[in-house]
């Protein structure tokens, strides 16, 4: 009797931690989903003098997560539908006089960089200046992707120290038969084609020659691509940029003597430079509050058909 009673007791107070750490992780998310929703709310209203800071250092998503747990995940990071609407909208604000970016980190796929850089692009177009500025681009890593955004802008600085390590792309694929036939283990699998690489994951002990074909060509094209659009927005011949990048990493120096890069400075000297080109009493904003003032001034729909764009 003394042990079911033991067990009872165990039982119940399992039963209450698991309700306390429910109870706490509820209160957490709460807690988690107002903070985030007043960040991401902004806070004062656009000054009728202002220069948009960018900062893509936490990264950009796809598009703003609705559950709190969900945005806790993503943080700071800048839904990019947010980002495009901002830029496009700014670019007819008279209250907008600059764009200034802080780049050279966070998450950046090449898609999302294509897309940010036309509508820079599209923005410097109707005259106002866009400056970027990065401690560096890839230390330690590749910073081909922020590099390739960069070039979008009108100018481009770098901290005396920093570098640019816009070194291209690369790929690399994991091949398992080797593991496999030590664990006695025999893969089988149907493959459609010899370009289809998923199987030789598991059946080759090393990347077969279609598949290395097939991941060259897509490199190829990106670095095309890259090249292409930087020489382009640079001034500069295709084959220079790529004789760079084969060059890469390339000092600060290096970088402006070879026109990749505008200006060598710290931070607080792009920011006084692009405050002195937005005239005086322009102040900084940061462009994730100016998109979500831009809601909250939108007016309000009118009765009739509607069309959603939802973004997946």
């Amino acid at each position: 009797m003394r042990i079911v009673l033991f067990i009872l007791k165990c039982l119940v107070g399992i039963c209450a931690t698991l309700g306390l750490i429910v109870i706490a992780l509820a209160a957490f998310g709460f807690w988690a989903s107002e903070a985030l929703q007043e960040d991401w709310a902004g806070g004062e209203e656009l000054p009728d003098s202002a220069v948009l800071q960018l900062d893509l250092s936490a990264g950009v998503t796809e598009a703003a997560a609705q559950n709190p747990f969900a945005r806790l995940g993503l943080g700071a990071a800048l839904p990019l539908r947010d980002a495009l609407d901002a830029l496009q909208a700014a670019a007819g604000d008279q209250r907008v006089k600059a764009l200034y970016a802080h780049l050279g980190s966070g998450p950046l796929s090449l898609a999302q960089a294509q897309e940010l850089r036309a509508a820079i692009q599209a923005f410097t177009a109707s005259g106002k200046p866009a400056i970027a500025f990065a401690e560096t681009f890839g230390e330690g890593g590749d910073g081909t992707v922020h590099y390739y955004l960069a070039s979008a802008f009108d100018e481009v600085w770098v901290q005396p120290s920093g570098e640019l390590a816009f070194t291209g792309f690369s790929m690399e694929t994991p091949y398992l038969r080797g593991a496999l036939d030590d664990l006695g283990i025999e893969p089988r699998l149907s493959q459609r084609e010899e370009y289809k690489g998923f199987a030789n994951t598991f059946t080759d002990r090393e990347m077969p020659e279609p598949v290395r074909e097939n991941l060259s060509q897509l490199i190829q094209s990106w670095l095309t691509q890259v090249a292409g659009d930087i020489a382009a927005d640079r001034a500069l011949e295709e084959r220079a940029v790529l004789s760079a990048i084969d060059r890469a990493p390339l000092s600060a120096p290096d970088a402006k003597t070879a026109q990749l890069i505008d200006e060598i400075g710290y931070q607080d000297q792009a920011e006084a430079a692009v405050l002195a080109e937005s005239g005086d009493g322009a102040g900084f904003y940061r462009l994730r509050d100016y998109a979500r003032q831009l809601r909250r001034e939108a007016p309000a729909p009118e009765s009739g058909p509607a069309i959603a764009v939802i973004t997946g």
